[in-house]
């Protein structure tokens, strides 16, 4: 997605956990194809390339995927045994809403929560593998 960035949490160091937490993020304010507000919320970041309210563009490094918050790893650094998820279930966490100004959180979003994947650009099939 591009525009506007919007609120970022920069505060965890990789692989850092703290329970219930997405972590480190950026949000990203776009628009739809309708032109209709949408906020992307990219999650468990290790690493965050852009600033609040930078514009940016398609194809710009924003951040770096990572396991930052309640998707750490125990087997490493800075990860709590017992907590966090195993390597094999890693990925790369973004929720959408249609509402979340200021926001770092859309758990509590209900009814604005949308699919994430309807706004991203690549598709992927169930496999994980790009369509």
């Amino acid at each position: 997605m591009c525009d506007t960035v919007g609120k970022i949490v920069n505060s965890f160091r990789t692989n850092e956990y703290k329970a219930s937490s997405l972590g480190n993020t950026l949000m990203i304010k776009s628009k739809d194809k309708e032109g209709k507000e949408v906020f992307i919320l990219y999650c468990h970041l290790d690493e965050i390339y852009a600033r609040e309210g930078d514009k940016v563009t398609h194809r710009q490094k924003v951040a770096k995927s990572g396991s930052t918050g309640n998707a750490s790893y125990s087997g490493l650094p800075n990860g709590v045994a017992g907590h966090g998820i195993e390597k094999e279930n890693w990925h790369c966490h973004i929720e959408a809403a249609t509402k979340g100004e200021g926001s770092n959180n859309f758990y509590y979003l209900g009814s604005y929560r949308v699919k994430a994947e309807d706004y991203m650009k690549t598709k992927f099939d169930s496999n994980g593998d790009k369509i």
